[in-house]
C-alpha cells in the first residue's frame, strides 16, 4: 500500500510509486554509509541497514531516523546486519555479527554468546506460529522462545534453553 522501496547498492534507495522510480534523499546530518537492505514492517516502517552495521528508520510518515547508543543500539553492536524479522507481536528482532538484538518499546538490547546466545554470528530470523524464534546462527539452526532472550538479559550467567538442528 506503500509502494515498493528498492536498493541499488551504488547509487541508494528509491521508492517507486504511481508517479515513478523517487530517490529517497537522507538528511544531510545522517550520512550513515552504502543502504545494503531493507526490511518493511507492518506499521508501515522501513527498517534501513547501512554498511558497518548501522540501522536507521523511515517512519510511516516518510522521516528518517538514525539509531545511536542513545537508543541502546551502539554503532559497534553490529559490525554487520543480515537479518531483521518482525513477531507476531510487534517486536522487532535484528540479528548480525554482534548476535541477536530486539527492539520493543523504544529500546534495543542486544543478547550475544557472551551473554546467553548459543552462538554470535545471527545470518536469519524468522517467527512460528507459537511465537518461536528461529535463527540461523553460526551454520547451524537455533530455536527458542523470546522469554528465554529476555531471561538472558536479566540474569547474569544465563544460558538461553534451545533447540539446536545442524548437520
Amino acid at each position: 500500500r506503500h509502494g515498493l522501496w528498492l536498493v541499488d547498492l551504488v547509487q541508494g534507495l528509491f521508492h517507486w510509486n504511481r508517479s515513478g522510480l523517487v530517490p529517497f534523499d537522507f538528511p544531510r546530518d545522517s550520512t550513515r554509509g552504502r543502504v545494503t537492505f531493507v526490511y518493511g514492517d507492518s506499521r508501515g516502517r522501513l527498517w534501513v541497514v547501512f554498511e558497518r552495521g548501522r540501522l536507521g528508520l523511515i517512519g510511516a510518515d516518510r522521516r528518517f531516523r538514525a539509531f545511536t547508543a542513545e537508543d541502546g543500539f551502539d554503532e559497534a553492536t553490529h559490525a554487520a546486519i543480515q537479518a531483521i524479522a518482525e513477531d507476531r507481536n510487534g517486536t522487532m528482532w535484528i540479528g548480525g555479527a554482534g548476535g541477536l538484538t530486539r527492539f520493543d518499546n523504544g529500546r534495543f538490547a542486544t543478547v550475544n554468546r557472551a551473554i546467553g546466545l548459543p552462538g554470535q554470528r545471527v545470518q536469519g530470523i524468522t517467527t512460528d506460529d507459537l511465537g518461536y524464534l528461529w535463527l540461523a546462527i553460526d551454520g547451524r539452526i537455533v530455536c527458542f522462545h523470546p522469554d528465554e532472550f529476555a531471561q538472558a538479559l536479566s540474569q547474569p550467567g544465563y544460558r538461553i534453553h534451545h533447540a539446536q538442528f545442524d548437520q
